[in-house]
C-alpha cells in the first residue's frame, strides 16, 4: 500500500508540474498602473475630420511600456467640424513586453492622463495585453460666422429678426436711430426682438447683430456685425415707451404659455393678457409668492420692508414654526396683513421674545 501511495503522489506531482508549465507565469508580470497619452489636432471649422496619424496626432512618450496599436474616430470621418464641438476617438494601446507587463483591470480619469483632450472610458483586452481607450478632443476653437441676414418684419413696427448662426446661441444686438445708439442687447438668447418700445422718437431706425459665445465659453470668438435695412418711424407712430422689458427679465420669453413658466432653472408666472407680476407678492392657487423686480419667483429668506419672510423651495410662503439651519423661527400664520412675517427666533418655546435676522 505504501508503494502504491508513493506512486500516486509522484503522479500527482508530475501532473501539477505539467499543468504549471502549460500556463504563463502571470505572477511574475508587472502592472501598468497609469497611462499617459497626447492628442494633437488642429481641427478647422467647416472641414471634415482628418485621418489620424499615429505618433503625430496621437502619441505616447518614448519611454512608455506601451505603444499605440490603432487609432480612429468613433464617428464618421465625413462629419463637418463645428465650433465648440468635441470629437470622440478610439485608441488601442498594446504593451511592448507582454511577458513582463500587463494593463490592469480598471482605469479611470485619475490614472489616465490625456494632454490635449479628455478621458471617457477604458477596457482591457487580450488578457491585459491591450487597452482600448475612448478619448475626446478639446472643444474646437474658431470665429462664429456672421448672421446671414438681419431685417425688419412686415408685421408690426420694430420687430427685428436675424438668421441663426450654426453653433451659436447668443447675440449682441444694437438699435440705432440714425447714427445714435438707442438700445443694446448683450448676450441675448434668441433670433428676434421687438424694439418698438424704445422707438420713442421719430426717425430712421436700423440695427446690427453679431454672434457671441456664452459666458465662460473660451473656444469661440465673436462674429463680425451684420447690419439691417432701415425703417422710418413717423411722429404719429412713435412708441410711448410702455413695454420696455429688460431681456434678462422673466417676461422676455417668446412662448405664449400661460401660468407658471420655467426658464434657465428659474420660474415666472404669466397671466392670460401677457402681463406678469414683478417686485410684488401674488396670491396664486391659494398660496403667496414673491417676485423680484424682473419677475422671477424668489425662494429662501427674503427681506421686505425690513421684515423677514421665508419662501419654500417651491416658492410658496412658509408659515408657523420653521426649523432652518438647526434654529427655530416662527412665521406669522394669521392672515392679518402680516402673514408669513418672522415674529420669533431662537429655540422652539413659548417664551421667545427676541427677534433677529436669520444667519447662515
Amino acid at each position: 500500500m505504501k508503494k502504491i501511495s508513493r506512486m500516486i503522489s509522484m503522479m500527482l506531482a508530475t501532473a501539477l508540474l505539467a499543468s504549471a508549465a502549460a500556463f504563463p507565469a502571470y505572477a511574475d508580470t508587472k502592472t501598468i498602473s497609469s497611462v499617459k497619452i497626447t492628442l494633437d489636432f488642429d481641427l478647422e471649422v467647416g472641414d471634415d475630420l482628418p485621418d489620424i496619424e499615429i505618433d503625430d496626432n496621437v502619441r505616447v512618450s518614448s519611454g512608455a511600456r506601451y505603444e499605440i496599436a490603432d487609432a480612429d474616430w468613433s464617428s464618421s470621418k465625413n462629419r463637418e467640424v463645428e465650433i465648440g464641438e468635441t470629437y470622440a476617438l478610439k485608441v488601442t494601446l498594446a504593451v511592448k513586453d507582454s511577458d513582463e507587463y500587463r494593463f490592469k483591470g480598471t482605469y479611470r480619469s485619475s490614472n489616465v492622463s490625456v494632454s490635449g483632450g479628455t478621458f471617457s472610458s477604458a477596457s482591457r483586452q487580450d488578457s491585459g495585453r491591450e487597452l482600448k481607450l475612448t478619448l475626446r478632443t478639446k472643444p474646437v476653437k474658431g470665429e462664429y460666422e456672421s448672421p446671414e441676414d438681419a431685417y425688419w418684419r412686415d408685421s408690426g413696427l420694430g420687430n427685428a429678426r436675424w438668421s441663426k448662426v450654426d453653433g451659436a446661441s447668443r447675440y449682441d444686438v444694437t438699435l440705432y436711430r440714425g447714427s445714435s445708439k438707442v438700445y443694446e442687447l448683450t448676450s441675448y438668447d434668441g433670433t428676434s426682438f421687438n424694439f418698438y418700445p424704445w422707438m420713442t422718437k421719430a426717425g430712421t431706425y436700423s440695427f446690427k447683430v453679431r454672434a457671441v459665445p456664452k459666458t465662460g465659453d473660451d473656444y469661440a470668438s465673436k462674429s463680425s456685425w451684420t447690419e439691417s435695412d432701415e425703417i422710418y418711424i413717423a411722429q404719429e407712430d412713435v412708441s410711448d415707451g410702455s413695454g420696455q422689458v429688460d431681456p434678462g427679465s422673466a417676461g422676455n420669453s417668446s412662448t405664449g404659455q400661460v401660468g407658471w413658466i420655467k426658464e434657465n432653472n428659474r420660474w415666472w408666472f404669466r397671466y392670460p393678457d401677457g402681463s406678469f407680476p414683478k417686485n410684488s407678492w401674488q396670491y396664486i392657487s391659494d398660496q403667496w409668492y414673491l417676485f423680484d423686480k424682473d419677475g422671477w419667483m424668489l425662494t429662501g429668506w427674503q427681506q421686505v420692508n425690513g421684515q423677514y419672510f421665508y419662501l419654500n423651495e417651491g416658492g410658496n410662503m412658509a408659515t408657523g414654526w420653521l426649523n432652518w439651519n438647526n434654529r427655530w423661527y416662527y412665521l406669522n400664520p394669521v392672515s392679518d396683513g402680516n402673514r408669513g412675517m418672522m415674529i420669533k427666533a431662537g429655540t422652539r418655546s413659548t417664551d421667545i421674545s427676541t427677534v433677529s435676522a436669520p444667519t447662515a
